[in-house]
């Protein structure tokens, strides 16, 4: 392909850096997932491959991302603007805990990078594998707090680390692949590098003059360890464009059985997320490995778990932050209004969401304005909040929802082939 590189940094880095600030918005995985469904939309805006997947990357992406927002980290920045003795504890969980992110979502994005290799049983034993990690990796390390980044929360990085790497070491072998370690690998070490230096920006600017109601440090943490992520998955995609083909992606059916379906499945996994699921620590980690296991089983429920789940898990939290903390709105009224903006969606993705580039662009431009929309309906709702940084901060996601939907529009299918790095023939057999 005939585009450059910095397409590849900044298209996925802005991305993952809007979708990470939002992320903050709306809570831990749920929220993640925004970040992971638009990186990987604008990976997949980016490629134009036909051997792509394009639901399942979407349903994959904003599943693994959410993996690591299970992860509290709150009191983990809280070291480095303490003692200066808790500095390099501070940053060294930070590090770890970002890279935890970048290895489970990475795992997952190179999993439906190479979506041929694998049966349906692979994705369950994957996933198995995964929470049997999550949970042996929490009991030994996590549990006893024998190494410990916080204050008095319960941790589990340990967890998702090894559950990580069973995902993508399983992957790889079974698939006969290294593209799940790749994008592990590059997504842990932007992520892993971000954190931190999120962090260490976030203190220079609390300890500058340009500290007040006007400005939120804690939301420039959270877009740069965003736009340091998307950076690394964004150089993967590009360093292993040209890798050789598995064949063409999946088709996705349509009609009124795929509404029904999809309706039902994504209902019933942001009720279990709302429920706190299986487990009280990592509790998404279960609800997850299922997502994974439906997303690959049907290419339909993949774009919905991608698409409609993300939005409508987005506007249930909306609707619960204002009759709950706000105690706004008639219940009726608001409850009517998250499912009448979700069954477009859900009716889009069923009727129209296809295995080809204009689908990709318009789910991408659906995730970021709607997802941008509710950000202010949840934020500026409180008439506090139009005289303070959270007005700055939803001028700015309005900034880079614009400047994402001209580069959405922008990347256009190129004219001549690319002479980037490849892989070579025997990468059938890695």
């Amino acid at each position: 392909m005939n585009r450059s590189v910095w397409w590849y940094l900044l298209f996925p880095g802005l991305a993952m850096s809007l979708g990470w600030g939002l992320r903050g918005q709306f809570g831990h995985p749920m929220g993640a997932a925004i970040a992971g469904a638009l990186v990987v939309l604008a990976i997949c805006l980016l490629l134009e491959r036909e051997d792509l997947s394009y639901g399942l990357m979407a349903a994959f992406g904003a599943v693994g991302a959410g993996f690591g927002g299970q992860e509290t980290y709150g009191q983990t920045v809280g070291l480095v603007s303490q003692a200066p003795w808790n500095l390099p504890l501070g940053y060294l969980g930070l590090a770890i805990k970002g890279g935890l992110w970048g290895l489970l979502g990475g795992a997952a994005i190179g999993i439906a990078f190479r979506r041929q290799r694998f049966l349906w049983r692979d994705i369950v034993i994957g996933a198995a594998l995964m929470i049997a990690g999550t949970w042996l990796g929490w009991k030994l390390v996590n549990e006893p707090k024998r190494v410990y980044f916080s204050i008095d929360r319960a941790e589990a990085w340990a967890g998702f680390i090894l559950g990580g790497l069973l995902l993508a070491g399983y992957a790889s072998w079974r698939g006969s692949t290294r593209m799940p370690w790749r994008f592990a690998g590059w997504g842990a070490l932007g992520a892993g590098a971000g954190f931190p230096l999120g962090a260490w920006l976030m203190t220079l600017g609390m300890q500058s003059p340009f500290t007040g109601r006007w400005y939120d440090w804690w939301k420039l943490m959270e877009c740069t360890l965003g736009l340091l992520f998307g950076l690394g998955l964004g150089y993967c995609s590009w360093r292993y464009r040209n890798s050789v083909p598995d064949g063409r992606g999946s088709e996705a059916g349509s009609g009124w059985r795929s509404l029904l379906l999809g309706v039902l499945v994504v209902s019933a996994a942001i009720a279990v997320y709302y429920t706190r699921g299986v487990h009280p620590r990592f509790p998404f980690t279960f609800l997850g490995a299922g997502l994974l296991v439906a997303a690959f089983a049907s290419e339909q429920l993949a774009w919905h778990i991608g698409v409609t789940m993300v939005y409508g898990a987005t506007a249930v939290n909306v609707a619960v932050y204002w009759l709950g903390e706000q105690k706004i709105f008639d219940p009726t009224v608001v409850w009517l209004l998250v499912i009448a903006t979700t069954l477009p969606i859900a009716w889009w993705v069923a009727r129209r969401a296809r295995n080809d580039r204009r689908s990709v662009r318009t789910a991408f431009l659906t995730l970021v304005w709607t997802t941008t929309l509710l950000s202010h309906l949840k934020m500026l709702v409180n008439a506090r909040v139009l005289l303070g940084s959270a007005f700055v901060v939803e001028v700015i996601f309005t900034v880079m929802a614009v400047a994402l939907t001209w580069m959405a529009l922008k990347a256009r299918a190129p004219q001549t082939p690319d002479s980037g790095p490849r892989d070579s023939a025997r990468s059938r057999c890695e």
